[in-house]
């Protein structure tokens, strides 16, 4: 009966059990959130460089458009993967890769 009633040390293993999972739960929901942050960020630097490629297309600045786009991306530190204008339009697709994820922002820009 007395292997039975001694409870020497679960107290120390629960609160071990409760701290982890604690520690878990903080650094998934960090993960997450860099994640988020940086889809946002990519998005801006996706719109950046359309609208810098439709200028481009218009002549009011210098240079062809997908190489502009081409050169704002590596400034940026990222991948260029799509570059196509159509008319006065300017369609951008960038790819990033943060902790083995890869993430991809859109962008068009055109008058309207």
């Amino acid at each position: 009966m007395a292997a039975l009633q001694s409870h020497s040390g679960a107290g120390t293993i629960m609160a071990l059990a409760v701290v982890s999972a604690t520690v878990g739960a903080l650094t998934f929901g960090q993960i997450a959130a860099q994640q988020f942050y940086r889809q946002e960020q990519l998005q801006v630097v996706a719109d950046q460089i359309a609208l810098s490629a439709t200028d481009a297309v218009r002549g009011l600045i210098i240079g062809y458009p997908c190489e502009l786009a081409g050169q704002l991306a590596a400034e940026n530190m990222v991948k260029l993967a799509e570059c196509r204008i159509v008319g006065f339009e300017a369609s951008i697709s960038i790819q990033s890769n943060v902790m083995g994820i890869v993430l991809i922002a859109n962008a068009r820009a055109g008058p309207s």
